[in-house]
């Protein structure tokens, strides 16, 4: 009896260590994503979000005590601050993609192998990060049309009468933005973290009054300059979360606030800009 009961209980036992070996190493991958969220992602979000509050925060500043006779003029430099803000990010790229190509002839031809191996490490860390950010990050704004860039398709130009529906998200530093064009491409931005006010404005603006504006129209610009500076634009946004067929005259809207109180939705509006360092304070 003893015999023929072996084979089973070594069968258990075997099947008894497997189980075990996966409790055991689904434990040691929740235990190691625990502690890369507690000491290098939550830090690094942190560092990132008071970055980008206070960067908010002061360009709400610039932009509200900025005066030209035109509307449209300060529009314009407006964007055109961020165009540059959006070179720099270019240039870090190159000159860290230099400098890692230079590291690497420097080991090659150099007796200080370890010193390089780790400097050459660390700068292809880098040169990825900020390739990465590049990718994220590249967006710049003209009066009719705007750019951005996608990781293996290049830099691509749209105008703003060529989207036909966006989508909000709303998640902090980690809310996105979804544009469709007329052509079906997509492509999601941050407004949280990259400025993109006003893209946001110019499509708040075409859902309330059902056409495109016209930048260079004063009376246009300065209804899309009120809402860049006060920026009511994410009001708007946290108010219409979806809106379809812009491209076309049969515009579809989805409220998500539809089953708020004004004052509820007043509320949560001012909530996310102070987050967010849309305020100016």
């Amino acid at each position: 009896m003893d015999s023929l009961l072996e084979p089973l209980f070594a069968a258990i036992f075997k099947a008894l260590a497997v189980v075990a070996r996966m409790i055991i190493s689904v434990i040691l991958e929740v235990f190691v994503e625990f502690l890369l969220e507690l000491l290098i992602k939550a830090p690094i979000r942190w560092v990132a979000s008071r970055f980008h509050k206070r960067r908010n925060r002061r360009r709400t500043r610039a932009l509200t005590a900025l005066y030209t006779p035109s509307a449209t003029e300060s529009i314009h430099q407006t964007i055109t601050k961020v165009q540059r803000d959006s070179y720099l990010s270019v240039l870090a790229a190159i000159l860290l993609g230099v400098l890692t190509v230079l590291c690497i002839l420097l080991w090659i031809a150099s007796d200080y192998t370890i010193f390089l191996m780790v400097f050459w490490g660390v700068l292809v860390l880098l040169t990825a990060w900020a390739i990465w950010y590049y990718r994220r990050s590249y967006v710049s704004f003209d009066l009719y049309e705007f750019t951005y860039s996608e990781l293996g398709d290049g830099i691509k130009t749209t105008l703003y009468a060529a989207i036909d529906s966006y989508v909000f998200t709303y998640d902090g530093f980690a809310s996105t933005l979804k544009i469709t064009t007329i052509n079906d491409e997509t492509f999601c931005l941050n407004p949280a973290v990259q400025d993109c006010r006003y893209l946001c404005s110019m499509l708040a603006v075409r859902v309330q009054t059902g056409r495109w504006v016209n930048p260079t129209a004063e009376r246009d610009a300065a209804t899309v300059l009120h809402m860049m500076r006060s920026n009511d634009w994410l009001e708007f946004m946290l108010r219409v979360e979806q809106a379809k067929n812009l491209a076309r005259t049969n515009l579809e809207v989805m409220h998500r606030t539809q089953n708020m109180s004004r004052e509820e939705a007043a509320a949560e509006a001012e909530t996310a800009k102070a987050t967010l360092g849309f305020t100016g304070k």
